[in-house]
């Protein structure tokens, strides 16, 4: 487990929301190849930005 400072904590948790909502626009889109890749990764995503929001 990591610590992270609270001044950091608002920082990750936006960063990983952006995350989400990139990945979330780019499985919309028409221009993937290899979209299992990517809905997996949108999958990791989304589980870590429920864990750092718990945190």
């Amino acid at each position: 487990m990591i610590t992270i400072s609270k001044p950091y904590a608002p920082m990750i948790i936006a960063a990983v929301r952006d995350a989400v909502i990139y990945q979330e626009g780019l499985l919309r889109s028409e221009t993937l190849r290899d979209r299992a890749d990517h809905e997996e990764h949108y999958m990791h995503l989304t589980q870590f930005f429920e864990y750092v929001q718990n945190e």
